[in-house]
């Protein structure tokens, strides 16, 4: 074959490749858990046939929140990931002709919509984290100049390096990841429940409450809330934002080794208000 033939073949070859789309960046991978819950895998399979009749257009956010309204026991973090990584496949396909830079959009749009949470404030202490048990500075005036005063009133200094010490000693808890989760992405009947083992009227007080909890019951961690909607307290949590059976097992402990009057609460909504 003449060199001038091969030339002109490899022109042809680099305008075809050259004409297809590129992707605009490599799909992640989902990694399943070893053993899938019912729910899970029907949600999965009720995924996979969506996909087959998905275009690109698709209301994420309408379709995420039936997924997860219907099968509310399924791992919503599992479901999520799964359907972001089918629609990156999905608009990496040749038959879009899509540009690295519109699937690139789509994608954007789609993490978005999928990865929205409920929108909920983050406790205003937490056990798992040292440094949000610590208290406020107070500032005040002194001298025409401005002075820190970092304990509050009737703090001991003790129960502070108590605190860091129990911590170490236990590491985390093993109920920690448990009992305590982060907002869901959807409140649904399998994780509106709570359960509180005290209340407090300032964030003093809950502070407090928080370091004397932790103390007494250091193989659990708590959190305390803000006062939400009507109530006017400070709440005190050992488990949130997981199902019901999981709840029933937290008061039980709270009511053994933290509080006798610990209780289950759960949000009056489902769906993105609590």
């Amino acid at each position: 074959m003449h060199v001038s033939s091969i030339v002109i073949i490899l022109a042809a070859v680099l305008s075809h490749l050259l004409s297809l789309p590129v992707l605009a960046a490599e799909c992640p991978s989902v990694t399943q858990p070893d053993e899938l819950y019912e729910h899970d895998r029907l949600c999965l399979s009720k995924l996979d046939e969506r996909f087959k009749s998905y275009k690109l257009d698709i209301r994420f956010l309408s379709d995420r929140n039936s997924l997860l309204n219907t099968y509310y026991f399924a791992d919503q973090q599992l479901i999520i990931d799964t359907f972001y990584v089918k629609y990156c496949k999905l608009v990496g396909e040749p038959k879009w002709n899509l540009s690295a830079d519109e699937q690139q959009a789509r994608l954007d749009v789609a993490k978005e919509k999928l990865y929205t949470r409920v929108p909920f404030p983050p406790p205003v202490v937490d056990t798992r984290n040292l440094s949000s048990i610590q208290p406020l500075p107070k500032v005040y005036l002194a001298s025409n100049f401005l002075t820190q005063e970092f304990l509050p009133q009737n703090f001991n200094a003790n129960s502070g390096a108590n605190l860091v010490v129990a911590a170490n000693q236990v590491g985390e808890s093993a109920t920690t990841a448990k009992y305590l989760r982060d907002p869901p992405f959807l409140i649904t009947k399998g994780n509106k429940y709570f359960v509180i083992v005290s209340s407090v009227k300032t964030y003093e007080g809950a502070l407090s409450e928080v370091r004397r909890l932790k103390l007494k019951a250091p193989q659990f961690d708590f959190v305390a809330y803000a006062p939400y909607g009507d109530n006017t307290f400070y709440g005190i949590m050992m488990a949130t934002w997981v199902r019901y059976s999981v709840a029933k097992e937290a008061v039980a402990n709270a009511k053994k080794y933290v509080a006798g009057d610990s209780y289950i609460w759960k949000c009056p909504n489902e769906g993105d208000r609590c």
